[in-house]
């Protein structure tokens, strides 16, 4: 996957399966995306992904589960040069009615205390995130909606990435997204597009996202093999 960004570069980002397992992800680009990204199995859950950037900086992020569903999600984040270590848990509560309850705490590394800083909740509709709403968050956001196409994502058939919840990482879904909308609870909303190129079998060779003036700021190409 080759990711042209107007502001950031070019990123080219490789892809190592075993099977229908993601085993390694690899970055290098002319700007700051550079990183290796390593994923472990147990069975067929995601139980480990350790991503790496240079000598200095890396982050292990350990998951747990109930009834096959995500409950907890641990990360490490390691900075050797400055030696710290910044820890953060995310617990999920699976409710009734397709949504999920979420608290993200930072953990104290010497007591494993934990304090919560953000909560929220995110609401699905088919299998897949259509609202991510903040009750706290610091940053201002109230939530961020998320609308899709109905065609193949380049991930839908990995092994254990539909039980991963969230919809970063390169959007790990069924299907691609089209329109992802930022609201803040300044009353201020901006709101991201793209679209897709597909091949045959209706998998995307080609994305243009564009921001809510129309204009271009990234694009991306798929290659299968």
């Amino acid at each position: 996957m080759i990711l042209t960004n107007t502001s950031e570069g070019v990123h080219e980002i490789n892809f190592t399966y075993d099977g229908k397992k993601l085993v390694k992800e690899v970055a290098s680009s002319t700007g700051f995306l550079n990183y290796t990204k390593n994923y472990y199995y147990t069975g067929d859950l995601i139980t480990r992904y350790e991503q790496i950037w240079g000598k200095y900086n890396s982050t292990v992020t350990d998951l747990t589960y109930e009834n096959n569903k995500l409950k907890t999600l641990f990360e490490k984040r390691i900075d050797l040069k400055k030696g710290t270590v910044f820890l953060t848990k995310t617990t999920y509560t699976h409710n009734l009615g397709g949504t999920v309850s979420f608290v993200i705490a930072t953990v104290d590394k010497d007591t494993n205390e934990e304090s919560a800083i953000r909560n929220g909740r995110l609401i699905y509709v088919n299998g897949a995130i259509v609202k991510d709403e903040r009750f706290d968050d610091p940053t201002g956001v109230e939530f961020i909606a998320i609308e899709y196409d109905k065609r193949n994502n380049p991930f839908k058939n990995v092994v254990g990435f539909n039980l991963l919840l969230r919809y970063s990482d390169f959007n790990y879904l069924v299907h691609n997204k089209t329109k992802t909308t930022t609201k803040s609870i300044y009353n201020f909303s901006v709101s991201y597009f793209t679209t897709y190129d597909y091949d045959e079998n209706s998998f995307p060779v080609a994305a243009r996202h564009v921001d809510d003036t129309g204009v271009e700021y990234a694009k991306t190409e798929y290659f299968y093999y």
